[in-house]
């Protein structure tokens, strides 16, 4: 999404999403969310022997300048939200 601004230049959204896997790397391991409520709560078990996948939704906000500007790409803000999170497998 852009929103044009009053010197000619725009003001961009862009939403990237990041998949995160994380697995343990020994049989015998399992992987814990005690530190993470939200995936635990998402997941419903607070560990798992084949471990844990997150999306995460980053929302990034920039100035863009006019084409006949000198200014540079700016980032205004962020803001970053798990969207979903399953136990591997």
């Amino acid at each position: 999404m852009a929103l044009a601004t009053l010197d000619s230049g725009a003001i961009v959204a862009v939403t990237v999403d990041d998949l995160d896997t994380v697995v343990p790397t020994n049989a015998d391991a399992v992987i814990k969310v005690d530190g993470n409520p939200i995936v635990q709560t998402l997941t419903g078990v607070a560990q798992s022997s084949t471990g844990f996948t997150t999306t995460y939704a980053n929302q990034l906000f920039f100035f863009v300048p006019s084409q006949s500007s000198k200014e540079r790409v700016s980032l205004l803000g962020y803001s970053s939200n798990i969207l979903e999170s399953k136990v591997v497998g």
